[in-house]
């Protein structure tokens, strides 16, 4: 039979979506995620198949929970068959059903460091074309020690090509999966498909949001019109994370013509500036970029009583009883005693409807909105000017402390002048826990004094309480409200070195924990007496008496928010001392500031005290077998342990 290469390939992706569905065995709605590999007690393990044999789609989905190995199938076998054995021993299997089930993972806690075959069995369920067979397929348990997480030197470049397009390349030491030139249908142009592991929240090419790209979900295409010819560097930020390729393009690029690139409602487009200064009785005229956002006023001769730029645009056409809108924002280096004047050369003037002030910007710079409002009587072609200056001591007409030395750098940019009517303000959408509010640019939002911050979720930062931010973008931020409490009772470290452990959890607005450039968290370990009645804070931590500071490296069983801390190798005489355990999170703000919060009342235990309820509890914890007695059947020393430290008493300190 022919089938034409379209249709061949509607089938395959028909046949592939089949095989993935029969393939997946439905669980628990809560049981969503599987880990590829689960951490308990020190020791790492892992499933992959080996051999499937005959079992069609036989397939090991991973670790659920840190608490079972599941496997699944794409042909239907008797639940009640299903078998799971280990060098020849019986394991058990749960969750049983035509196409899946699970081993516990306590089923093979016990065992050594090294790799082991699991093989399953079952017989398959007989159908009109197939009779009912034995089948069996082989999986391999790795059980490892974790090690150290390794990267790439990443001075060493690999570039490879980009499929689908020429003269394209990505520098390799990434994160980002590189795809493909297209163009799909969420795109308006052709660009290179990348992916990453959460969805996009923002995207910037060499430091600039320039709008090049298009997203949908964990995938975005970056326009080739937004790559300059060269190297460009593409900083995704996503849900859960940040991540940066490098794109060579080694094509020609086209410039862009600011005589023909309109730009909506500015009606100075494509007019030629010049540039004025005057400085005492020098003066010159001079013409600049006609690009009319980007103009730098620097290194000019300062006079002793008064100093300004003016910049001309000669020609502008306005219209008889309209009314005109002129906005620009001025930057510097430094907030400066300055005055606007931005007219016609007849003297006319856009009277100032709105400014701002200073602000200061996330750079450390400052900046001053200007908007001013001018009526034309009459149809009339005219020279605008912008007149830029400061004063310094010794001008009367303000009451400036700056010296005419003090030079500032400006830099005018977003000037437009365009019809009231067609005005329109730049506004952003600011979040704050789930309500938006629209603000104008260069608005301020002032963050709570009396809480724990907010969170940028965008730019993953802290803001200190009594700040006050400055709206120049979009921004999605959250309030910090982290709790610490410890939990209930300790523990024994029973691996060497032992000790008393002390757990602490951590909750709230949990989603920023994983950001260690902003959260620290850890456990304050000290003697009860020498604790003596008081409280672990601040004052404490900084006092010289005697007390460890165990900084959190870790999750306790991969559950966020949740870490252990231990006091070890403890002298004999400590073994019924009681210790204090008291944990904290430090949450580190974008000016470097810092606020700790501590879990309001420790735990406090002995060792001994923990090891003698352990042995002499009753309850059962496995296999009809309390704690001590389970510890004891592993034939690892942990009962000598525990007999060791419950038979210290206050008497023997």
């Amino acid at each position: 039979m022919n089938i034409s290469k379209r249709k061949q390939g509607i089938l395959a992706i028909i046949c592939t979506i089949a095989m993935i569905v029969t393939s997946i065995t439905v669980y628990n709605p809560r049981e969503v995620k599987a880990d590829p590999s689960a951490t308990v007690d020190g020791k790492q393990y892992s499933a992959t198949v080996k051999d499937s044999g005959e079992w069609t789609g036989f397939a090991c989905q991973g670790i659920f929970d840190n608490a079972r190995i599941h496997f699944a199938w794409g042909i239907a076998v008797d639940a009640a068959t299903i078998t799971a054995s280990l060098n020849g021993n019986q394991l058990k299997v749960a969750g049983q059903n035509a196409n899946g089930m699970y081993i516990p993972l306590t089923e093979v806690t016990n065992l050594e460091v090294g790799s082991y075959d699991i093989v399953v069995t079952a017989t398959t369920v007989a159908t009109k074309t197939a009779e009912a067979k034995e089948v069996s397929a082989t999986a391999t348990l790795k059980i490892e020690v974790p090690e150290e997480t390794t990267t790439r030197d990443p001075s060493v470049e690999v570039w490879k090509n980009i499929v689908g397009g020429t003269g394209y390349s990505y520098n390799d030491n990434t994160t980002v999966k590189v795809v493909s030139v297209q163009q799909p249908e969420f795109a308006s142009e052709q660009g290179i498909y990348m992916t990453v592991p959460g969805a996009i929240e923002s995207i910037s090419i060499n430091g600039v949001d320039s709008k090049k790209y298009a997203l949908q979900g964990g995938g975005a295409v970056v326009y080739l019109s937004g790559l300059v010819k060269g190297e460009n560097t593409i900083n995704i930020k996503y849900a859960g994370g940040e991540a940066t390729v490098i794109i060579k393009n080694e094509n020609e690029v086209e410039t862009p013509n600011l005589e023909t690139d309109e730009r909506t409602g500015n009606i100075v487009q494509g007019k030629i500036w010049k540039a004025y200064t005057r400085a005492e009785d020098s003066k010159g005229l001079y013409e600049i970029s006609s690009d009319a956002t980007n103009y730098t006023l620097k290194d000019k001769n300062i006079g002793s009583d008064w100093w300004h730029i003016q910049t001309a645009i000669d020609g502008v056409t306005f219209y008889a009883n309209t009314d005109y809108v002129c906005t620009f924002t001025l930057k510097a280096d430094k907030p400066k005693e300055f005055t606007v004047d931005n007219r016609t050369n007849d003297g006319k003037i856009f009277v100032e409807s709105e400014g701002k002030g200073w602000q200061k910007a996330e750079d450390g710079t400052y900046f001053y909105k200007y908007k001013g409002t001018f009526a034309s009587t009459a149809k009339q072609d005219l020279n605008v000017r912008i007149a830029l200056g400061y004063h310094n001591g010794k001008d009367k007409k303000t009451d400036s402390k700056y010296s005419a030395d003090e030079v500032a750098t400006f830099k005018m940019s977003n000037f437009q002048i365009v019809k009231a009517s067609e005005y329109k303000a730049v506004t952003y959408t600011v979040s704050i826990d789930g309500t938006e509010e629209t603000y104008e640019e260069g608005d301020s939002i002032s963050v709570p004094a009396d809480g724990q911050g907010y969170y940028d979720v965008t730019k993953k930062v802290a803001y200190a309480p009594g700040s006050v931010l400055t709206v120049n973008e979009n921004m999605t931020l959250k309030s910090i409200e982290l709790n610490v409490a410890m939990e209930s009772g300790a523990g024994i470290k029973l691996t060497t070195p032992t000790g008393l452990r002390f757990k602490t959890n951590v909750t709230g607005t949990t989603d920023i924990l994983s950001q260690s450039d902003i959260i620290k968290t850890g456990t304050i370990i000290t003697a009860s007496d020498i604790l003596d009645g008081g409280t672990v804070d601040d004052n404490f931590v900084k006092s010289n008496k005697l007390k460890l500071n165990i900084e959190n490296n870790g999750w306790y069983g991969n559950t966020v928010g949740t870490f252990c801390a231990s006091i070890v190798e403890l002298q004999e005489a400590n073994y019924a001392r009681d210790f204090v355990g008291v944990g904290y999170v430090t949450i580190k703000y974008n000016n470097n500031a810092e606020k700790t919060i501590y879990a309001p009342s420790g735990t406090v235990r002995a060792v001994a005290t923990v090891a003698q309820n352990i042995k002499n509890s009753k309850a059962i914890y496995q296999n009809g077998m309390t704690y001590y007695n389970y510890l004891k059947s592993l034939n690892k020393g942990y009962d000598t342990i525990i007999e060791t430290y419950a038979a210290a008493t206050k008497n023997n300190q």
